[in-house]
């Protein structure tokens, strides 16, 4: 059985990291039960909670509320000596004291309506949608009409018109009076001038080549979201061995292809029987890409040290983590502990 105390910091880490998700639109509540079903019991009640405090209205002081309020100081003023009768202050302090009471009572009126602005409003308004350029497809076409008048010598009249307006078709007209021995010109067939293809321009982001993997490459509407987690998050054995060894996964929630992980490395460390441990391994424990939906699979091994032998009922627990991911670096905190228990007679 795990720590109560470190079971409830992981559960912690967990909750705060499904609510940010649903309160920046990353996933809903059944992704996060989904992500994490080993703790969907406790998570799905907190979560809807958070949820409707969300789409809670904040309060907003009315008039009423600002009249009864300066009503209030003007009376505890008059009671302190500090105004006469007639609403007046009676000295230049008095009159500092009502000047800084109003602005404090405007100042706080905009700080609500701030609030209201930035909690309520902005999360509400959905992100823009880019627009894509059109692209204009340049046609010319030029075509000839012949004109027949018999003279007595031969003669020859030209004549061209050319227009040319984007994206409108350019027209050539060539009227002419040859000879009635003479054979009328073949029109010209229409030709379209076809654009190259725009080459996509690489991301920022490095991906290391891999002759293994399957290279995802990140959309242009921003940044991949990767969301990693362990399955299970507990691993246990026990026995009375010098070496113990237990295979689990690691998966990325991000749901789509573009949300892709990079450089993505698994770091482990000793929380506990630390003096009964002499190596720890985790292979692999580095993937260059682990795509929008896919899961990877690590073993871990413990070799235990000569302390070991006859300790019954003594643990070892090692816990593991995300060291590095580069696309959304800080944003992993799940983890998982592999737990050995003693049983040497």
């Amino acid at each position: 059985m795990g720590h109560p105390m470190q079971d409830d910091r992981a559960f912690a880490e967990i909750l705060q990291e499904c609510l940010e998700a649903t309160f920046e639109g990353d996933g809903g509540v059944q992704d996060c039960l989904d992500r994490y079903p080993d703790h969907s019991a406790r998570l799905e009640d907190l979560l809807h909670l958070g949820a409707q405090i969300k789409e809670l209205p904040l309060p907003a002081p009315t008039p009423e509320m600002l009249t009864a309020g300066e009503r209030r100081l003007l009376e505890a003023a008059r009671a302190r000596g500090w105004i006469g009768r007639g609403g007046r202050p009676r000295s230049p302090w008095a009159w500092i004291a009502c000047g800084a009471a109003v602005v404090l009572s405007w100042l706080c009126l905009v700080i609500c309506l701030c609030v209201v602005v930035v909690v309520v409003i902005k999360p509400g308004c959905p992100p823009p949608t880019p627009t894509p350029t059109p692209t204009a497809v340049p046609t010319a076409t030029w075509t000839a009409t012949p004109t027949w008048a018999p003279l007595a010598s031969p003669t020859g009249t030209a004549t061209a018109t050319k227009t040319a307006s984007p994206p409108a078709t350019p027209t050539e007209t060539a009227t002419g009076t040859p000879a009635p021995t003479s054979l009328p010109p073949t029109p010209t067939p229409t030709a379209t001038a076809i654009p190259p293809t725009a080459t996509p321009v690489p991301t920022d982001t490095p991906v290391p080549p891999t002759p293994t993997q399957v290279s995802a490459r990140p959309t242009p509407a921003g940044q991949p979201k990767p969301s990693l987690g362990f399955h299970p998050d507990e691993l246990r054995a026990d026995g009375c061995a010098t070496s113990y060894r237990t295979t689990g996964s690691l998966k990325n929630h991000g749901g789509e292809e573009k949300n892709w992980a990079a450089n993505v490395q698994i770091g482990h460390e000793v929380v506990k029987g630390a003096e009964y441990v002499s190596r720890v391994t985790v292979s692999p424990d580095a993937w260059p890409i682990i795509g929008g939906s896919e899961t990877v699979n690590y073993t871990i091994t413990v070799d235990t040290s000569a302390e070991w032998v006859g300790r019954r009922d003594k643990e070892i627990k090692v816990r593991l983590y995300i060291a590095r991911e580069d696309n959304r670096p800080g944003h992993h905190q799940t983890q998982a502990h592999f737990t050995i228990v003693n049983r040497c007679p």
